[in-house]
């Protein structure tokens, strides 16, 4: 994924969060995909809600994507 790309979807799903922020904060767990273009969509969940962790797809984890997550929210295994 380029950057520009990457830019772009950042910029999409923080305005989303914003447009559509609650009122109320709900405590999240995400299920998803962990592929290079993941991690800004994790972020505007976090921005929405206080996500306690991200449980990547076990089929579909990219180690960067991973990594940049793991920074700031807690990944944990999933399994079927």
């Amino acid at each position: 994924m380029e950057s520009f790309e990457r830019a772009r979807l950042e910029a999409y799903f923080a305005k989303i969060a914003t447009q559509f922020a609650p009122t109320n904060q709900v405590t999240s767990f995400l299920v998803t995909h962990l592929l290079p273009e993941r991690p800004g969509f994790v972020r505007a969940v976090a921005a929405m809600s206080r996500l306690r962790a991200v449980l990547p797809k076990p089929k579909s984890i990219t180690p960067a994507a991973q990594r940049e997550v793991e920074q700031t929210i807690p990944v944990d295994t999933l399994s079927r």
